[in-house]
């Protein structure tokens, strides 16, 4: 069975806090319309209600056109004007007939008018105290995030400590068991140090990072981070050109490391790396192959401290902080990541601004 592309944005806003305000100001532009339209309506009541009282003389008959062209328009001015069926004479006082009618329909409009204007605006507060209660629950949850990552720092520093001094007189199994633990708390301490970096707001604007040549730099990146084992699974096609981005130089080193390594960790087979200079953007895109995530998985997958509950996930060391840093520092930084769950393919696309 053909299973259909998922896709989902880890730099955006939420969903629901986005789609609140942008439904704030389509109610906006419909009361505006709104009034636009009513507007256009009173106007052509008033030159309707003209031609009948120019048309319709006083103690004179009228014709069946005429007369079906009021029915039409009015069927009450109709009656009024006319009340005796077989009498198509106008009454003497015709002339205020029509104009008490048009007066009553300008009220009829304006009535109108108010409620639909007061409904929808009752819906315009309404969404944008969705939106912003939802800012302001995110503000809350960051600032509990750096309390978080402010306790725990001092907690890891002393842990390592400790692993490091017992890491001397270990042997065998032990000593296996010491190092890989290190470097899992190296770890969470760079991605505790990142939540605080990328929450703090006297960091919010991104620097110019300079780049002589794009495929030097990556290629420099690839050989300090992976090992000569996990290179020879990256098949990469990234140009030898110089290029500008508006993004500090270790967050860009961040975020591709990431991508990468988790591609490497949960690939099957090899992991295809791209990079294509555009006028204004440069789209960095990792592939693999691998058992395809399940819709409810998907949807989550970014989210803090989130991992799936597959097997071949939780036997893997990680902390579901690597794709939620990623997609924050992608924000900042005014550009986008995005994966894409296809068939047996995961791949992440990191779009990001040029000078």
């Amino acid at each position: 069975m053909t299973m259909s592309r998922q896709k989902k944005n880890l730099s955006g806003f939420s969903f629901f806090s986005g789609s609140a305000l942008a439904m704030a100001f389509s109610l906006l532009l419909v009361i505006g319309l709104l009034l636009w339209w009513q507007s256009l309506i009173t106007r052509h009541l008033e030159i309707q209600y003209r031609f009948f009282s120019a048309q319709v003389v006083a103690g004179a008959s009228v014709s069946d056109d005429l007369l079906k062209l009021i029915r039409d328009q009015d069927e009450r001015l109709a009656r009024l004007l006319f009340p005796n069926p077989g009498n198509m004479r106008a009454p003497a006082n015709s002339g205020e007939i029509i104009r008490a009618r048009l007066a009553n329909r300008r009220k009829m409009v304006i009535y109108e008018r108010t409620f639909f204007v007061l409904l929808l605006f009752s819906g315009h507060l309404f969404f944008l105290y969705i939106y912003f209660r939802e800012r302001q629950r995110r503000k809350l949850t960051e600032e509990t995030i750096l309390l978080a990552t402010h306790e725990l720092r001092q907690p890891l520093q002393s842990l390592s400590l400790a692993l490091e001094t017992l890491q001397g007189n270990a042997r065998g199994a032990s000593k296996t068991a010491i190092t890989a633990g290190l470097g899992d708390i190296n770890r969470l301490g760079q991605h505790i140090r990142w939540l605080a970096e990328t929450f703090a707001e006297s960091k919010q604007k991104s620097t110019l990072t300079q780049l002589s040549s794009l495929a030097s730099w990556f290629d420099r990146l690839l050989r300090d981070e992976f090992s000569e084992r996990e290179r020879q699974r990256l098949q990469t096609h990234v140009p030898a050109a110089a290029v500008d981005l508006r993004i500090e130089e270790n967050m860009l080193r961040f975020v591709l490391r990431n991508l990468t390594e988790n591609a490497l960790r949960y690939a099957q087979g090899n992991v295809e790396i791209s990079a294509e200079i555009g006028r204004r953007r440069l789209r960095f895109t990792v592939a693999n192959a691998g058992a395809r995530l399940r819709q409810s998985d998907f949807r989550r997958l970014g989210n803090l401290f989130f991992r799936s509950p597959a097997a071949e996930v939780q036997n893997k060391s990680g902390f579901g902080l690597g794709l939620y840093l990623c997609g924050r520092i992608a924000r900042r930084a005014r550009g986008s990541l995005t994966l894409f769950n296809d068939g047996d393919r995961l791949v992440a696309e990191l779009v990001l601004r040029k000078k």
